[in-house]
Order: C-alpha cells, then sequence, then structure tokens
C-alpha cells in the first residue's frame, strides 16, 4: 500500500544518487473474485497512478468506490461454447463433436462456468457429449450425479455459493428452481406471500428484497427492473434442484401451488371462461406447466389433500 500511494520506479543509479529525482511507475491492480466489496476499502490506494480491475460475481462491483466503468459478461454465444467445451474435453472439432457440443451448450444457456465444469467432467469420463446430455436429460436423480457428486476440486453448488445463502434467501431460489425460467414476473412473489409459511421463505417485501439482494449479489439471478421480471438461468434451476432434499422439494412444490393459486384471477363464477382473465391467466400458466411437468416426475410425493386439491384446480383452469 505504501508503494502504491508512491510508486518510485528504484535503481541502482537513482539509489547512490539521492540527488536525482526517481520517476513513478504505473500500475495495475487486479482484485480477483471479489465477492464481498467491503473488504476491498481497505486495499485501494490512495492515489491515481495506476490502474485497478475488478472481477466478480456481486453486479453492483461496477459501481465500487472510485470505478468509472464496468460490464456484464454475458453469456456465450453457442459456437464460442462450443469450442471451449471441445478444447477442455480434449476432443477433436470433428462434425459430431461440433454438433453435440452447441446442443450441450444452449442446454446450459451459454454459462462459462457450466461449460468448464462439465467440460471437464465429460473429459475425464470419456463420454461422449450426446451420451451426457441424454443421460442429463433421463431423470433428475441423474443431475444430481452428475452435476454434484462428482469427484472434482470444486462442483458447481459450491462455485456458486448455495451453501453460504442466507436461510430466506435459499428458500426463494428453491421456489425460484420449480418456476419457468423465462417469466417470472416479481408481482407473483410479493402481491401474495404465503398464508401460512412452513419455511423460512420471506413473509413481507422487506424480507423479499433482503432474499433478492443476496441472490443478485451471487449471481444466481438477474434482475430486469423495468418489467419487473427475474431471471434465472435453468442450470441454475437444475443445480438447485439437485441439491435440495426430497422434504426440502415437497415443500418448494407445495408453496408454489399455493402462491401460484393465490394470484390465479378471479372470475364473476366457477370456472370462468372470461376473456378479460386471459392476460392475468397467462402470467400463471407457465409455471403450473412447470410444476405440472416436476410433479409428473415425482409420482410417489405425499402431498397433502388440500395442496392436491389447489393444484388440480389449477391444472383444471389452465387447461381452458
Amino acid at each position: 500500500m505504501e508503494w502504491l500511494s508512491n510508486p518510485v520506479k528504484q535503481s541502482a543509479q537513482n539509489m547512490e544518487n539521492q540527488k536525482t529525482i526517481s520517476p513513478l511507475a504505473t500500475w495495475l491492480l487486479i482484485f480477483d473474485n471479489a465477492d464481498d466489496l467491503d473488504v476491498l476499502r481497505d486495499y485501494w490506494p490512495s492515489t491515481e497512478n495506476g490502474a485497478i480491475v475488478i472481477t466478480s460475481r456481486d453486479p453492483l462491483a461496477k459501481m465500487f468506490s472510485t470505478v468509472t466503468d464496468g460490464i456484464d459478461l454475458e453469456p456465450l454465444i453457442p459456437e464460442e461454447g462450443s469450442d471451449l467445451m471441445m478444447n477442455i474435453a480434449g476432443y477433436k472439432p470433428t462434425t459430431d463433436n461440433k454438433e453435440q457440443s452447441l446442443e450441450l451448450v444452449k442446454r446450459l444457456g451459454g454459462l462459462p462456468l457450466a461449460i468448464s465444469q462439465i467440460s471437464a467432467m465429460i473429459g475425464r469420463r470419456d463420454m461422449t457429449f450426446k451420451e451426457f446430455l441424454d443421460i442429463y436429460e433421463e431423470d433428475a436423480s441423474n443431475r444430481a450425479v452428475l452435476l454434484d457428486q462428482d469427484q472434482y476440486q470444486h462442483t458447481l453448488s459450491t462455485y456458486w455459493g448455495l451453501e453460504d445463502l442466507s436461510s430466506s434467501a435459499r428458500c426463494l431460489l428453491d421456489l425460484l428452481s420449480l418456476l419457468d425460467p423465462d417469466s417470472i414476473l416479481e408481482d407473483l412473489l410479493v402481491d401474495h406471500f404465503p398464508l401460512n409459511p412452513t419455511n423460512d421463505f420471506p413473509s413481507s417485501k422487506l424480507l423479499y428484497i433482503e432474499a433478492r439482494k443476496h441472490l443478485i449479489r451471487s449471481s444466481l439471478v438477474r434482475r430486469n427492473k423495468d418489467r419487473g421480471q427475474l431471471l434465472v438461468h435453468r442450470v441454475i434451476q437444475d443445480v438447485t434442484r439437485a441439491r435440495m432434499s426430497r422434504g426440502g422439494l415437497k415443500a418448494a412444490f407445495e408453496l408454489a401451488v399455493s402462491i401460484l393459486s393465490q394470484n390465479w384471477p378471479q372470475a364473476s363464477y366457477s370456472f370462468s371462461h372470461e376473456t378479460s382473465l386471459w392476460a392475468a391467466s397467462d402470467k400463471v400458466v407457465p409455471h403450473v406447466l412447470r410444476i405440472s411437468d416436476i410433479y409428473s416426475k415425482n409420482p410417489d410425493w405425499d402431498i397433502p389433500i388440500n395442496v392436491l386439491r389447489d393444484f388440480a384446480e389449477l391444472l383444471q383452469k389452465g387447461s381452458w
């Protein structure tokens, strides 16, 4: 810190001749993977003789201290992701490898972390990209093995810090992992909080904002303020569900049914076909389809009868 404040270039000549004014050096300081931005304040140089680069999962890092510019790194386009995947796996860019890796990259949403982790896993197991994708899509239990139980230094869930989330943030992420990732409007979550919360899911708007902050700072969730929408990568949803216990998955499903049931627009009479309700219904239907798909893959759940009744009513209304 002392040198950064006065970065004098030292040489044998100017050290011998004290009357010589030594030129100042320019420097580059990199804070890599800085997820706790408050830590940086103790190491922030007081002069402007150099440049500082921060890499962080926290999108607010670009507004830290005297930072003048910042960018959000978007997912890789399929072609770039395919090249990275074949390079890490150590596979030749044959026609089959190219086609299969492109399909897998699209399924992974272009996330560089997921691509690098899974490519290394495929290479170590001497699998083809198609073999991995077939197993990955076959059954939810396979995802738990492939995504989280591989004998590797770091798993995806560790990299994303799922274990470090607050209980309310984790409950919010559990719920989001069951919803349609492309149409999560925040109104669905904050207009109807659980009537009888059985876990640490946020029970007020303030608690929701606090939980949301943790997810955004960890880059697990992105937010479109203008549209009031949350965006979650499908791979993050997969990893989250793979880490959930059977009881936790069941609790999240029951919570999803409760919230979606409250959000379904009320008609003037039972099972109304009023066209005035269609716009409001369209906000809920994609999530009903998603939880229906998840439920169909867990047919032996012991769901309480009142939850099953609400779920059946959602399916009936959604089908119309």
